[in-house]
């Protein structure tokens, strides 16, 4: 059975700072330029990429995870294609927070430090809340 949570725009951006104070804001994932997309989780079940830290926070990693391998993604928590991370993510995280954490992934598998995706979060939803 999958476990649906709820994340408003607020907890996404908790939960992105604490990733970002937790690894620091000049981190640059070394998984996020891989072909097959950045990696949720490693090998040894630690949270990975940002929004893989998210997922740790909630306690959904591991389901996560699992729903990938289900929804055919190869290797361990990588997301095969965008197109697959996204579905996967709305199967277990929904509400406003979920496009919150769709840039963030974005930004850091673009090339971005954890700080610089998580100002460009930032300045999404000022921008958003700003109309």
């Amino acid at each position: 059975m999958i476990t649906r949570t709820y994340i408003s725009e607020g907890q996404a951006i908790a939960l992105l700072t604490q990733a970002v104070r937790q690894k620091g804001r000049d981190y640059l994932d070394r998984n996020g330029d891989l072909e097959d997309g950045c990696i949720y989780r490693e090998e040894d079940g630690t949270p990975a990429c940002i929004v893989g830290h998210v997922f740790s926070y909630l306690g959904v990693l591991d389901e996560i995870v699992d729903g990938q391998r289900a929804a055919g993604a190869p290797g361990v928590g990588r997301e095969g294609n965008n197109d697959v991370q996204v579905v996967i993510l709305k199967d277990f995280v929904t509400g406003k927070g979920v496009h919150l954490l769709e840039i963030a992934q974005h930004r850091q598998d673009t090339g971005s430090t954890w700080g610089e995706a998580l100002a460009a979060v930032q300045r999404y939803y000022d921008d958003e809340s700003d109309e």
